[in-house]
Parts: structure tokens; C-alpha cells; sequence
């Protein structure tokens, strides 16, 4: 059986098992609902893509044209969750839950000069489904305030997409591609926050989160098109490698991201591997905890 079809029915038995032996045992039942904004790393996704926009920027410097705009890291997710708590004491619980993370950012660069102008777009979008399990404390701190933290691991049900389309206002000319891709691995969260109770069993909660979950991995599919009616579709793995530029760019290399059937290679490319893309950072939240 696979680790991940394992670690479903694990969870699943947990979740049937520990309404019936909380009760008896003298234990309870907890349930945490939040949303909030969390930052995120990228890696090779904001590094690959801002690749791509450099060497555009090069080739329009080269041409003579000037640039206007540039490649903005994706940086920001939303985030949220629910997760399940059964409390052993009034102080310690074990926790299992699931989440959702996105982050999206859009650049649009123009281009300006003879004998061409336009713009090209580039957008990645990395999203997660982290399945978590981990342990939750929890300190009186007075009457209706209590200082809560948890943490434990997480399997990251994981996706990265690029859309990247290139237009000329001169020619009406364009090219477009995108690459969607998925990836599965082991990461790490935590949370520090307070707890105000609003009524009996009802909780405001407002918190601190980390995470670090780095994945690579990534497979797919890569489609491309032009305004002339060529075509290119590819599945494969995501790869980021550096393309070393020839004497006389303003830039020794830059790096890039894309699909392939089997690792890429041939004069000027160093540094190939399949892509990470880094779901760590930090953030803040707020929601519910219902204890029963």
C-alpha cells in the first residue's frame, strides 16, 4: 500500500474511532475553523519565471526598445482550515486536519520601440492541500483568555501553473503557453495564538502560523500555441536550469522552467533539476474553536 493511501486510512479510522472513545475516557472534542493571509517562498517558481522575463528584457535592450514593468515574485497566499482536536487533557490534544493554500500574481511588461511594441504576461499559481496531524497546548491565562499552539507534520497535495502569452500591437502577432502541473511530499506547520472565549464551548481565535514544506517532483502537461496555428503539447516532469547567454548580453545566464519528457541538456544549460516549489513563510489568521 502507498504511504499516502496509508496515511488516509489511518486518518479515516481515527476520525470513525475517536468519537466513541472520547466520551468514556474522560476526554473531549474540539474543532478549529481559521482563514487568513500566509506568505510564501516561490523557489524555482518566481525564480524560473522572473528568468523568463529577464531574457525578454535582455533581447528587447539588445533591439533597442525600452521596457516598462517587471516580473513580481508571487509572495502571498490566502489560507485556511479545519481541523479536528481531541483533547487527552485540559492541556494537551492531538490534532488532525486539512487545509487549502493559494497564491497568484500576475506581471505585465510593455515593450516599446522600433521596430515593435507590445507586451507579454506572465502569471504562476501554486496552490496546496496539506493533510495535517500534530499536537495542540493549550494555557489558561485568565478568565475567558487562553494561550494556544500546535504543530506537527503535513502531506502537501501540491500544484504549480504558469501562463506566459507575448503580444505585438505592430503585427498583431502573439504566442502563448501554459504548464500545470501537480506533486505530492512531507512538510511542517505550526501556530502560536490566543484564545477569547465569545460563549460556553465558542472561541475567537486569532493566531501566528509557519509552515516549511519544499516540493519538487512536479508532473504535467505544457501547452503552447501561436497566432500563425503552430502548436506544442508536452507532458513530463518540471525542470529548472540555467541558459548560459552568449559574450555581449548584459548577463552572464538566466534561469528558466519548463516541462520535458527526460532531464533537458546540450551546450549552455548548467544547473538542471527537477523544479521546488517553496510553500514556507509565515502568516496570521483568525477564526473559530468550538470545544465540546
Amino acid at each position: 500500500m502507498k504511504p499516502m493511501s496509508r496515511f488516509l486510512l489511518f486518518s479515516c479510522f481515527l476520525f470513525l474511532f475517536i468519537p466513541t472513545a472520547a466520551y468514556p475516557s474522560g476526554m473531549s472534542l474540539g474543532f478549529r475553523l481559521y482563514g487568513g493571509l500566509h506568505s510564501i517562498a516561490g523557489g524555482d517558481l518566481n525564480s524560473g519565471l522572473s528568468g523568463l522575463s529577464r531574457l525578454l528584457e535582455i533581447q528587447a535592450g539588445q533591439a533597442g526598445m525600452s521596457v516598462d514593468g517587471s516580473f513580481q515574485d508571487v509572495s502571498w497566499s490566502l489560507t485556511g482550515g479545519l481541523d479536528l482536536i481531541l483533547q487527552f487533557t485540559p492541556w494537551l490534544g492531538l490534532e488532525i486536519g486539512g487545509g487549502y493554500c493559494q497564491a497568484s500574481r500576475e506581471s505585465v511588461v510593455r515593450y516599446n520601440g522600433a521596430p515593435d511594441a507590445g507586451q507579454w504576461t506572465i502569471k504562476p499559481t501554486a496552490a496546496a492541500f496539506p493533510v495535517r496531524a500534530g499536537l495542540t497546548l493549550l494555557v489558561p491565562l485568565g478568565s475567558g483568555l487562553s494561550l494556544s499552539a500546535h504543530g506537527g507534520a503535513a502531506y502537501f497535495l501540491a500544484s504549480a501553473k504558469t501562463s506566459f502569452r507575448l503580444e505585438s500591437e505592430a503585427t498583431g502577432q502573439w504566442s502563448q503557453e501554459t504548464q500545470d502541473t501537480t506533486a505530492r511530499g512531507i512538510g511542517w506547520y505550526g501556530g502560536v495564538g490566543l484564545e477569547i472565549r465569545i460563549s460556553r464551548g465558542l472561541f475567537f481565535l486569532i493566531e501566528a502560523q509557519g509552515r516549511l514544506a519544499r516540493i519538487d517532483g512536479f508532473e504535467g502537461d505544457l501547452s503552447a500555441s501561436n497566432s500563425l496555428g503552430a502548436e506544442d503539447n508536452r507532458s513530463g516532469t518540471l525542470y529548472h536550469f540555467r541558459v548560459n547567454l552568449p559574450p555581449g548580453y548584459s548577463e552572464s545566464g538566466v534561469n528558466l522552467l519548463y516541462i520535458f519528457e527526460t532531464a533537458p541538456a546540450g551546450g549552455g544549460l548548467t544547473d538542471v533539476r527537477p523544479a521546488q516549489v517553496d510553500f514556507g513563510g509565515f502568516g496570521a489568521a483568525v477564526g473559530l474553536m468550538i470545544r465540546l
